[in-house]
């Protein structure tokens, strides 16, 4: 099924726990979650398309300073208040926060590899990808 929806700031953080969970490596969280098919889901994430999520989500959930290279560098609720920096700086944008939640996803599959050798491992989350529509 196709993905189009999705909540980025609760994304964003399931993908940490699970990516946390997985870290050091932890072979017994890595099996589970591959057999649940977490490669997959993060496939449709990364193959989500903006242009969909920007017209069927809702507001932008983060806020942005963009640094004077155009680097955009997200703002949590502590640094809102606290940091001095040129208001008309930040920035809300949905575009943003779903390359947030991609980001996620990809360590959330390196995380799923992390320590691995076995060749099927690496073949079944390949499998879970959708090459074409990530180029």
């Amino acid at each position: 099924p196709r993905l189009w929806r999705l909540n980025s700031s609760v994304m964003k953080q399931l993908l940490e726990t699970l990516t946390e969970g997985m870290q050091g490596p932890c072979v017994s969280a890595q099996k589970c979650l591959l057999e649940a098919n977490l490669h997959e889901f993060c496939g449709r994430i990364l193959c989500l398309g903006a242009e969909d999520y920007c017209k069927s989500n809702g507001k932008a959930e983060f806020h942005w300073v963009v640094d004077g290279d155009g680097t955009p560098t997200m703002l949590d609720d502590e640094s809102m208040h606290v940091i001095k920096f040129d208001r008309d700086l930040v920035v809300s944008s949905k575009l943003l926060d779903l390359l947030l939640v991609k980001k996620a996803a990809v360590h959330c599959l390196m995380a799923m590899l992390e320590g691995c050798s076995d060749r099927t491992t690496y073949r079944t989350v390949m499998d879970g990808l959708d090459v074409s529509t990530l180029v």
